[in-house]
């Protein structure tokens, strides 16, 4: 499971690395620093710089748990529905000396 999360948050990475080199993302990011107030511009720069840094140094990693967290929550879940599936069809039934023991 661990060798499918990483390729999946690699994946992710890629695609959002390439997002973030767009132009209009670019833009975007320099525009919300251009609509504060001058004496807020360097500070709010230098934040967005450090956002960034940060990001690309803890990004992957966290990617990675957090798609072993959606593949882990995937199989809890498929497994849960299959075997309440199994159960309500009559597949998973209570074997009668163990149903005798708990008084039905």
């Amino acid at each position: 499971m661990s060798a499918f999360a990483s390729f999946l948050g690699r994946a992710l990475w890629r695609v959002l690395l390439w997002l973030m080199r767009r132009p209009f993302m670019k833009n975007f990011q320099r525009w919300t620093v251009e609509v504060l107030p001058i004496s807020m511009r360097d500070k709010a720069r230098d934040g967005l710089i450090r956002q960034n840094r940060f990001a690309r140094k803890i990004g992957l990693p966290m990617l990675t748990v957090m798609m072993s967290l959606v593949i882990g929550s995937v199989l809890i879940t498929t497994t849960f529905m299959v075997a309440m599936h199994l159960y309500e069809t009559g597949y998973l039934t209570i074997p009668r000396r163990i149903r005798h023991h708990l008084g039905e």
